[in-house]
Formats: structure tokens, C-alpha cells, sequence
């Protein structure tokens, strides 16, 4: 195989491998004529050794990027790759292994790492969530849910005028802590006057949807976070833990949204609110020894909805995700009882 490379008034470089018919060598020729070099008895692990070395060389050369994405070839199809924090946790990895030439690793800031997800969310249309996610790693599935992949949360949409998503749910998973923070904490709370909402007198005429207007607008008697949390534990809605919890999601919520220093889960106050959650601890745990979806399987002592991560320990740990966890807990429950308000209380 040969290549030739040109760039400006650079002189041409002209190379050639040639494989040993055993397929344990490979010869390298560099240049033409009385000039060529030859590199022999290369085996596998030193050519490994050269492209890695050559990657690094090649990683701090600057390149334009090209201006037709289309006309880049197909380097390999369904590589092998892994993703990951790094030491620190400062940013994520990508590392991908092409059959050819090993593995490179790519470290992404936060930001950039969310906007390649968002991306190929764009170009991955997820029907079902069993078709996702192993039947052993949660005990509830539905089109009305999107179970992430990852198993970073799980996201109840609604139905109808209730309906919420998804641009809201992929802030939540990918943007800014900041930005996670209060989306979250808004979803939360529009889930909660949702579910007081729905207990409401049901008659349909325009006296009672601008008395409802006027008390639940943000100026409104129930316009207030607070207000709407202690009203639904006065009506038995909310379990002390879950009055709780909404408690913290809301201060943590307003700390995102009212103090500029306040810009991560790191923060110590915010991360001490999130180590006080309870409901996270009660719904994510290990991944559970039976399949859930069998009949003649054994009973989960566990709150429902569960989720089973093999990481579960690392992930509780995070203040991150207890934190929208916790709210997608309770924005998933919320929104099911707003849509059935004849339920049983409380509603969590």
C-alpha cells in the first residue's frame, strides 16, 4: 500500500508498506529512488508502538477542519469504545479503538461531552425502553418514560397538555450543574401544581380556570414553591420524607437560580442538601438477582419505581445525581397521579 502527501511547498513524501507473507512484519518505505529509507522487521507491537507515537506527534499539529462533512470516509463501523471521568473528574473521555490503529482516547469539557450527546440523541430515535435497557436493570418500562442508557435517570414525560419533554429532560442529563439545578427543580414543581391542579373542583368553565389562573400564577396566594409544597402535605399528598425532599430540591433550586457563587453541586451547602435526600436512597440500588418481568419471579422488596445500576454505590455518591434523581422521582410520581387523581395517598 502506498500513499502520497503534499502540503504547500512542502516536497512530496512518498510511503509504502509491504506486508511479510506470514503476516507477523511489515516493511516500511519512506521516500524514492536512491533516497528511500526502509524500516524492516517491524512486528505487531512495534508498529503499535509507532502509530501511537505518530498519534501523539500528529494530535499537536494544527489541521483546518474540513468543510464537507459528508466526503469524510467511514473509518471503521461499530468500533469498540469506552467513556468515562477522568482521574480528577474535570472533564470526560472518549476513547475509541479502530481495528487498525488502536485506541485513542479524547478528553471532552462538560459541556462539549453534553453537546456530542445532544447530537447524537438528534440521530437516535429511542421507541421503547425495553429496547434499551436490560429488563434487569429496572423494574418498570413504558413508552411514556425514556430510561437513559446509561442509567443516569429516567424522565416521565406526561401525556397530552401535561406532556413535558424532551429539550428540558436533556438539560437536565447534560448541560451546566447550574443549568441542571433549576430545570429540574422547575419540572418538580410544575409536577407538583399539576397534582393539585387536578384535585380541584373538575367542572370546566371559564369562572373556575381564572380562579385557578389567578391563585397559581407566579404573584398568585399558591404562585410560590413553598406554598404549593406545604399545601400538597396539608392534603396528604406528599410523605414526610417527600415533603422533605421538596423541600431541599426547592432551596437548592432557588441557590442555583439567585446566587451567582452558587454554580455547582461542589458548592458545600448544595452538596449537604443533596446527602439529605432520602427518596434516592429508597429507589436506586443494586441490580436486583431475578428478572423482574417474569411472573413466577421472586417479589423486590423495594419501592416502585426501582432502579437497579451495577454502579449504584458511585452514583448515590454523587450530589449530582441524587439530586435529579430525587426530582425526577418526584415529578415521575406527581405526574401519573395528576393524570389518575383518584389514587391512593400519599401520592409518594
Amino acid at each position: 500500500m502506498s500513499q502520497e502527501e503534499g502540503s504547500g511547498s512542502s516536497p512530496q513524501t512518498t510511503i509504502e508498506t509491504v506486508l511479510a507473507e506470514d503476516k507477523r512484519q511489515v516493511m516500511l518505505r519512506l521516500g524514492s529512488g536512491e533516497d528511500a529509507t526502509f524500516i524492516t522487521a517491524l512486528n505487531t507491537a512495534a508498529v503499535e508502538a509507532l502509530i501511537s507515537a505518530l498519534g501523539t506527534a500528529r494530535g499537536q499539529m494544527l489541521e483546518p477542519v474540513p468543510d464537507e462533512f459528508s466526503n469524510l470516509p467511514l473509518a471503521a463501523f461499530d468500533p469498540r469504545w469506552r467513556v468515562g471521568p477522568d482521574n480528577q473528574n474535570r472533564f470526560a473521555t472518549f476513547a475509541i479503538r479502530h481495528p487498525g490503529l488502536g485506541w485513542s482516547a479524547f478528553g471532552f469539557p462538560r459541556h462539549e461531552a453534553g453537546n456530542i450527546a445532544k447530537w447524537l440523541r438528534k440521530v437516535t430515535t429511542i421507541t421503547s425502553t425495553l429496547d434499551t435497557q436490560s429488563t434487569r436493570a429496572t423494574s418498570f418500562g413504558d413508552d411514556n418514560f425514556l430510561l437513559t442508557t446509561e442509567g443516569l435517570g429516567f424522565y416521565y414525560y406526561g401525556k397530552g397538555e401535561k406532556r413535558i419533554g424532551p429539550n428540558p429532560f436533556e438539560q437536565v442529563e447534560f448541560d451546566s450543574d447550574r443549568a441542571a439545578g433549576i430545570v429540574a427543580g422547575s419540572i418538580a414543581e410544575t409536577r407538583l401544581e399539576q397534582a393539585l391542579q387536578s384535585r380541584l373542583r373538575k367542572t370546566d368553565t371559564s369562572k373556575l380556570q381564572e380562579i385557578s389562573g389567578q391563585l397559581f400564577r407566579p404573584s398568585g396566594a399558591l404562585g410560590p414553591f413553598s406554598i404549593k409544597i406545604d399545601l400538597a402535605y396539608l392534603m396528604c399528598l406528599l410523605s414526610d420524607e417527600a415533603y422533605k425532599d421538596l423541600t431541599n430540591i426547592k432551596n437548592i433550586r432557588n441557590d442555583f437560580a439567585h446566587k451567582l457563587d452558587h454554580d455547582s453541586f461542589d458548592v458545600p451547602s448544595i452538596r449537604d442538601r443533596c446527602k439529605n435526600l432520602v427518596l434516592v436512597d429508597r429507589h436506586v440500588g443494586p441490580v436486583p438477582d431475578c428478572d423482574l418481568y417474569k411472573t413466577n419471579a421472586a417479589p423486590i422488596l423495594r419501592s416502585d419505581p426501582y432502579m437497579g445500576l451495577p454502579d449504584y454505590q458511585q452514583k448515590l455518591a454523587d450530589p449530582r445525581f441524587r439530586y435529579t434523581m430525587t426530582a425526577q422521582l418526584i415529578s415521575s410520581a406527581l405526574g401519573q397521579a395528576s393524570e389518575n387523581p383518584g389514587g391512593p395517598l400519599p401520592l409518594l
